[in-house]
């Protein structure tokens, strides 16, 4: 029989054919398992998707709430705003009124410091020197020009509000209720401003008036006490000056009443020497050899020892008596610039007198009497 031939083509093995099949059944369980895998995470996608847009939803619709809530709430404070326009330019007003009474009041304590501050350059000598009191007085002064500066730039910015006419306001307030919403919610905080920076100006200038008046009491303590204890050292170096006087006079009597027994002496010793032939001798018709004139030297050089270098002391009578008067005309001068120095204190405390009855309401309402003016802009004029 003739031989078959064969299916033309490549024919595989049965071992490629197992593997090939093994292949195919690994193949579509791993995208099975990939489509399960695609299916839960499109299952967990669309849950969350629902979730979010749920949560988003009531969310959205909470806010919605809110806003609508938040939105008549804030059309009502509008629609009062509007209607309180009116009143508030009454109170800004005299807030800004308040504001001015206090910027003059300010101006007699700027003069008092001022004039305390002219009257202790008169000082003389040593007491003119920078105390506590210069330094209280130059802060004084600095507080008070920075309370005007403040108060002055609150004054007119008032001002400056205030210059928007009635008729604008209405207006903002008829046809533009928001813009008059922001006018007034910038004028209540100027008013704010305003009362906060008078009670802050009253705290601090009393404050310092306290500082100021404290110093210059206790400087014109400490002077009067160094004036007194001067005044006891130049009663007691007047009492030495007497005492060393009378000293000095002392030592030149002794001085003067040495020399007659010094010649008595030599007209002795003289005459003796003149004695013929054995009768010059020593004998003891005088203590001494010498008839007591070697004593009597010795005598009269510690008188003028003492008179000249004075008593072992540093210096000589005369020369110590010299230093001590000058010293007391040296204290004479420092009393008399202490005398001016505590008249000139005393002369203050009088000047600040005119700020003890000034209390915080007086200060606040304007009632001290001033010397200046302020303008509708807050600025002080002669």
């Amino acid at each position: 029989m003739a031989a078959l031939n064969g299916k033309p083509g490549q024919r595989c093995s049965v071992a490629e054919w197992e593997s090939s099949n093994r292949l195919m059944s690994n193949t579509a369980a791993q995208s099975r398992l990939a489509s399960q895998r695609i299916r839960q995470e499109g299952r967990a996608l669309r849950d969350e998707t629902a979730n979010k847009t749920q949560w988003d939803k009531s969310d959205s619709s909470r806010r919605l709430s809110e806003r609508i809530q938040e939105v008549s709430n804030w059309k009502g404070r509008l629609e009062s705003c509007a209607q309180d326009v009116d009143q508030e330019i009454k109170v800004l007003t005299k807030i800004k009124e308040e504001a001015e009474q206090a910027l003059s009041a300010t101006v007699v304590p700027l003069e008092v410091s001022t004039e305390c501050l002219t009257i202790r350059e008169r000082r003389r000598g040593r007491e003119l020197l920078i105390d506590p009191v210069e330094a209280e007085l130059r802060k004084e002064v600095e507080v008070i020009g920075r309370a005007q500066r403040s108060l002055q730039q609150r004054i007119k910015k008032a001002f400056q509000r205030l210059s928007t006419t009635p008729q604008q306001w209405e207006q903002f307030s008829r046809y533009n209720v928001s813009r008059a919403e922001k006018e007034m919610l910038a004028s209540l905080q100027l008013r704010e401003d305003i009362i906060l920076t008078i009670a802050q100006v009253q705290n601090e200038l009393q404050a310092q008036y306290i500082s100021t008046n404290f110093a210059l009491r206790k400087q014109a303590h400490h002077l009067q006490q160094a004036y007194d204890g001067l005044l006891w050292q130049q009663k007691t170096t007047k009492e030495e000056i007497a005492e060393l006087e009378r000293d000095i006079c002392g030592l030149e009597e002794d001085l003067r009443a040495k020399e007659a027994p010094l010649k008595l002496v030599h007209t002795r010793l003289e005459n003796r020497t003149m004695r013929p032939g054995v009768d010059l001798c020593q004998d003891q018709s005088l203590p001494r050899p010498d008839g007591g004139l070697a004593y009597i030297h010795v005598t009269l050089c510690g008188l003028a020892l003492a008179y000249l270098t004075g008593f072992c002391a540093p210096s000589p009578p005369r020369h110590s008596l010299q230093i001590l008067k000058q010293h007391e005309a040296c204290m004479e001068e420092d009393l008399s610039c202490k005398s001016d120095a505590l008249s000139l204190e005393q002369q203050s405390l009088e000047t600040r007198k005119h700020l003890a009855n000034v209390s915080r309401d007086q200060l606040a309402s304007g009632t001290v009497t001033s010397l200046t003016k302020s303008t509708r802009d807050g600025e002080l004029q002669p």
